[in-house]
């Protein structure tokens, strides 16, 4: 419920806007040269990849301020190295290890993934059946009458067209984290009342709440909770000693502190602990590698048939013409952002739950792994970084071939039909994105910040910013960012990626009639359930009277995004735009 007044809000899966989201990797995205391989290095000899990481590690700490980081390397069944930097809690000097546990956000979702695939295998559930299935309390209303019902598969793939959160009661700081950890179970029968954001199978669409909603299913078909059964089906037989879901006195002291400008920064414990609610370790995230590179097995554990592993690296949403070349298969994104060409492609999960970021990446054909985490909120570039350096350094190194060049695509002319069709106003999950047209050139503003928006002879976009509006400005954060543009259903739909990870969709819309009522009820809102923890605050309903333009403008983390809203009857309004 909202109330005249200053806003408070939350979110878990949180979507800057795209210049805050510049703004963070600025400082943390370093010029990298290609290191210069010895002559005479062996093939698996990992010793040259320890030191250079070791540098990169320091120089990207130093320059985005990381408090705490660990990484965790693996050859097949082999540790290769796994160790921390920095510290865990700064205040009393705790360095932090290769056991330092961090919250790991959304790499929880692999987890979620493969305990619902385990009851598959064992014929206790079938991932094409609806969720109503094993939920029979749960139903949303939806706008779409001839659309079939969700399936366990959609929401594993984020295609469920289940809204990407319920923000009421999702993260709580003053309850005890056993008692906020029940509050999963009543979701299923909450969301009656809560209307379906689109047909499933129409786009990949991220949504932690449909996660919450597997973790009910495993805990329902299981019949033992959630926290319970990624225990005793994951973590104990693959020896993850420091990690569980949710409760901080399972992993001892070893749990980071949280920082933002490297001061200690709190982390609300979150409902939908399916989503992301582990607490990891490098060394532990380390053997859940070796397992996937095993086939699904770690020494006498035996986690999932290999055929199982097999269909969960396999891209699921070949057949979805919204997702273009985004590809995911159960779960895991399927994803190159790396200067090589492996025979299959790369695997893995983003995790961020701020101030806490990580990103675990294998490649599956070459038996390789990499996982990073950091306790800092300005981390996230740095993580993304020392990732994919070391993951293509280890490829390098066990294969004997190198890197490809990173050449830039020349930049492509428009003609005058093609730059009028990419006008517009664009909903986003980044808020409302207005591009025009300056003579020859395009402009893209977000967030209050214009940029050039450059098209390239691969038929891909790329930002640039100017100095004063006149001097081109070369930022690396910017260098990595990507643009495709579709025609789709008579309007430009443009997918955004950085550093290959799909960022989300930019969708053209059409400007519809404000009622009155709509009008009327501009102004500063606070939200009344005061238990809930928030990201957000500063809601603001505005109504654009020169531009006609209904948006919700609000502040996560200290940035502003405006997100324009479609009327549909004087008491009811959507939010433009795809996924």
């Amino acid at each position: 419920m909202l109330t005249a007044t200053p806003v408070r809000s939350s979110r878990l899966h949180l979507r800057l806007t795209l210049a805050a989201t510049l703004l963070l990797l600025w400082g943390c995205a370093a010029r990298l040269e290609p290191p210069r391989i010895p002559n005479d290095q062996a093939p698996g000899d990992y010793g040259y990849l320890k030191s250079y990481i070791t540098n990169l590690i320091t120089a990207e700490m130093k320059r985005a301020k990381v408090v705490g980081l660990s990484l965790a390397v693996v050859d097949g069944q082999e540790l290769v190295w796994s160790e921390g930097f920095g510290y865990a809690v700064k205040s009393a000097e705790k360095p932090a290890d290769k056991h330092t546990v961090y919250r790991v956000g959304s790499i929880t979702k692999l987890f979620t993934a493969i305990a619902i695939m385990q009851l598959a295998e064992q014929g206790r559930l079938d991932i094409d059946s609806s969720v109503a299935t094993y939920l029979p309390e749960f139903s949303i209303r939806t706008r779409f009458p001839t659309a079939p019902a969700p399936t366990l598969r959609d929401l594993l793939t984020h295609h469920g067209g289940i809204p990407s959160d319920r923000l009421r009661d999702f993260a709580s700081k003053s309850l005890p984290p056993e008692d906020y950890a029940t509050r999963y179970l009543e979701l299923p029968g909450l969301l009656a009342e809560d209307y379906m954001a689109r047909p499933p199978g129409r786009i990949f669409a991220y949504s932690n709440l449909g996660f919450s909603l597997l973790g009910n299913v495993v805990a329902r078909v299981s019949g033992v909770s959630y926290p319970d059964y990624i225990r005793t089906h994951i973590l104990a037989p693959l020896g993850m000693e420091h990690s569980a879901v949710t409760v901080p006195e399972l992993v001892g002291d070893k749990l980071a502190k949280g920082y933002t400008r490297r001061k200690e920064s709190d982390t609300p414990y979150i409902r939908d602990l399916a989503a992301g609610s582990l607490l990891a370790c490098a060394d532990d995230l380390a053997r859940f590698m070796q397992m996937l590179l095993g086939n699904g097995a770690l020494g006498d554990a035996y986690i999932l048939q290999p055929e199982t592993l097999e269909r969960m690296l396999a891209p699921q949403n070949e057949d979805v013409p919204l997702d273009f070349d985004f590809r995911i298969g159960l779960t895991f994104w399927l994803f190159n952002p790396l200067p090589i060409e492996p025979r299959q492609s790369p695997a893995g999960h983003p995790g961020d739950l701020p101030p806490y970021h990580a990103m675990l990446l294998i490649l599956p054909s070459d038996g390789l792994g990499v996982v990073v985490l950091t306790n800092t909120n300005e981390g996230i570039g740095a993580v993304m970084t020392i990732t994919r350096e070391a993951l293509t350094l280890a490829w390098e190194l066990k294969t004997g071939q190198r890197r490809r060049a990173v050449l830039a695509s020349p930049v492509a002319t428009l003609s005058p039909e093609r730059l009028a069709s990419m006008e517009g106003n664009y909903a986003s999950s980044q808020g409302l994105v207005v591009i025009s047209r300056r003579g020859e050139r395009l402009k893209v503003k977000v967030g209050g910040v214009n940029f050039d928006f450059i098209p390239h002879e691969d038929g891909r976009f790329s930002l640039r910013l100017r100095l004063f509006g006149l001097i081109p400005l070369n930022i690396e954060a910017l260098n990595a960012l990507s643009f495709t543009s579709h025609q789709f259903e008579g309007r430009q739909v443009i997918a955004m990626y950085y550093h290959g990870i799909k960022l989300g969709t930019m969708a053209q819309f059409e400007l519809v009639a404000v009622p009155n009522a709509w009008q009327a009820r501009s102004g500063k809102y606070e939200r009344v359930e005061a238990e809930s923890f928030s990201f957000a605050d500063e809601f603001r309903l505005i109504y654009d009277k020169r531009r006609g333009l209904l948006f919700l403008r609000m502040k996560i983390l200290g940035a502003k995004i405006s997100l324009p809203l479609r009327p549909l009857s004087d008491m009811e309004a959507v939010v433009f735009g795809e996924g």
